[in-house]
């Protein structure tokens, strides 16, 4: 069960709050802020030299910010050439400069900035990896169930931009035990890793996949209206079931979806119990099915024929799709619900096995 404090993000410390900033930053602004504290560093450094006070260790904080904010590649030229510009203090400024004073000083300074940067992106590797399990499953790579719900929050607030209809659709692999049972576990995360996959190519920065754990997920996907849902939730399953075909295990996938616009008020945790419950439906129903509920709208609509002249009027549905459209009694009262029948012409052409849809 999720708890209160479980939902609350860790609180991040100052040093974090400055790297993350930096990291958020465009190119262009990197690189602005970064040849700034250089600048800073080489005055400090240059206007000190009279008194024979080294302000050299300055030199450490935009070395430390170029490892922590570039790629590494692009880190390690960007020490070295700070080093080079370091370098030439004791040359320009000493009367008579001995060359190989010049060489030792250059070659430890080097030695310090190299050890520094290796140690900050060593500390960047670690922060990512670190960062990465707290929100992904690390089997699948898909969001896991803590980071899917506080995503799909973000999704049904205002924080990220204007809202968007969603499509949300809780997945269960059919015959996925039996996989594990007869073939083991490196099979079943075969199965899985494929399966997540496939999902991932559903997502994109507005759309989302997670794993719920075991063998359930749940994907949230952005569409316009309820014909685009319902287009969306054929394609997704036909795609799905190609997926798990193609592992070679008889393994399918039942999914509850559910259409959710903006008005619709119900929390991220509601949502996905009434996903939930909807693939139960759909597995009662005898597995491999989609169950789909219209969202509140859809209960406008008294009869099959209505409901399906509503649908076909919305967004011009692609002309392959074969779906029938039922009345039954949804979970939250009165929402309109379909269950595919069968896959389209185009779905079964690109492989997806005879009567996945039921």
């Amino acid at each position: 069960m999720t708890t209160e404090h479980s939902t609350e993000p860790r609180k991040e410390s100052l040093a974090e709050q400055l790297g993350d900033w930096l990291r958020e930053r465009p190119v262009g602004q990197r690189w602005a802020i970064l040849v700034a504290v250089t600048l800073v560093a080489l005055l400090l450094d240059v206007g000190t030299y009279q008194q024979q006070l080294s302000m050299a260790a300055l030199y450490i904080v935009p070395v430390t910010i170029a490892c922590w904010t570039l790629s590494t590649r692009q880190a390690l030229l960007f020490t070295v050439a700070v080093a080079i510009v370091a370098g030439l203090r004791y040359p320009m400024f000493s009367p008579d400069p001995d060359f190989w004073i010049g060489f030792n000083n250059n070659v430890g300074r080097l030695i310090s900035f190299g050890v520094n940067a290796a140690v900050v992106m060593g500390l960047k590797r670690s922060h990512d990896r670190v960062a990465y399990l707290a929100t992904h499953d690390p089997l699948t790579g898909v969001y896991n169930r803590k980071a899917f719900e506080d995503e799909l929050r973000l999704r049904l607030s205002s924080t990220i931009g204007p809202r968007r209809p969603l499509l949300i659709a809780y997945i269960d692999l059919d015959g996925f035990k039996g996989v594990n049972d007869q073939h083991g576990h490196a099979a079943g995360d075969l199965v899985l890793t494929a399966f997540a996959a496939s999902a991932n190519s559903f997502t994109s920065e507005a759309q989302i996949a997670g794993r719920l754990g075991g063998d359930e997920f749940a994907i949230a996907i952005a569409v316009a209206d309820h014909g685009e849902a319902i287009r969306t939730a054929q394609d997704l399953h036909t795609e799905l079931t190609a997926a798990l075909s193609s592992t070679g295990y008889l393994v399918g996938c039942s999914v509850g979806a559910l259409f959710v616009d903006v008005s619709d008020g119900r929390s991220a945790e509601q949502l996905i119990i009434a996903g939930d419950n909807l693939m139960y439906a759909a597995k009662n129903a005898g597995k491999g099915k989609v169950q789909l509920s219209m969202g509140p709208h859809a209960s406008r609509y008294s009869s099959n024929r209505d409901f399906g002249t509503a649908i076909r009027r919305s967004a011009s549905p692609a002309p392959s799709l074969e779906t029938a459209l039922k009345s039954s009694s949804a979970p939250e009262g009165g929402y309109g619900h379909a269950e595919y029948l069968r896959p389209s012409h185009a779905a079964a052409h690109r492989g997806s096995p005879t009567g996945s849809f039921g």
